[in-house]
């Protein structure tokens, strides 16, 4: 969880009210999970500009590919073509403006639905596992958005051959990637070690 957590403390204390505007921050972000939506990356990479902030990530680990992403039309900057879509297909036959319409709206109501059990199950029913444990939270309004994006400049630790063979997934130990020891060993092994 400190991967995320350090996104977001350094995306809170840009805004926190008081600080002082000369201070940069340098952050290291490892094994973390997507941080947010499209437009939080653009904001923490600007934030962060001229290489402030770093992901350091293990490429066999899955938890940095999470959590899954769905991009809606809502999750475009305007103007883009597709937002006014009928309007441009007005001038077109009936046929093809039939065509084209069934097909977008099949797939505009299938990413619709996505997001809204992404909502069900990771928002309603994960705040009511939390609120078994912390009483006095209160739910978030949910964004609609599922669109969640990488932030911070790469830094890839490529596993090779001799990596899996001492780290082989059983079918059981999801976190055999994600742990500090691959991290680190992968981090030695491309960047020497500082001792």
């Amino acid at each position: 969880q400190g991967g995320a957590i350090a996104f977001l403390v350094r995306s809170y204390l840009q805004y926190l009210p008081g600080m002082p505007g000369d201070i940069q921050y340098k952050t290291y972000c490892s094994a973390a999970p997507k941080p947010g939506n499209m437009f939080y990356s653009y904001d923490f990479d600007f934030i962060n500009r001229g290489g402030w902030a770093f992901r350091i990530i293990n490429a066999a680990d899955w938890v940095p590919e999470t959590p899954f992403t769905i991009q809606r039309l809502s999750d475009m900057n305007s103007p883009n073509p597709f937002i006014g879509i009928e309007n441009a297909l007005k001038s077109q036959p009936f046929l093809v403006r039939s065509f084209v319409k069934a097909k977008y709206n099949g797939l505009n109501r299938k990413t619709r639905k996505a997001e809204h059990a992404y909502t069900r199950n990771l928002g309603k029913f994960m705040y009511g596992q939390v609120k078994k444990q912390l009483p006095q939270m209160k739910e978030p309004q949910y964004v609609p958005s599922q669109q969640y994006m990488t932030a911070g400049v790469p830094i890839i630790l490529m596993p090779d051959s001799a990596y899996h063979i001492r780290y082989p997934f059983t079918g059981k130990n999801i976190f055999v990637h994600h742990a500090p020891r691959p991290y680190l060993e992968l981090a030695i092994q491309y960047f020497g070690d500082p001792k």
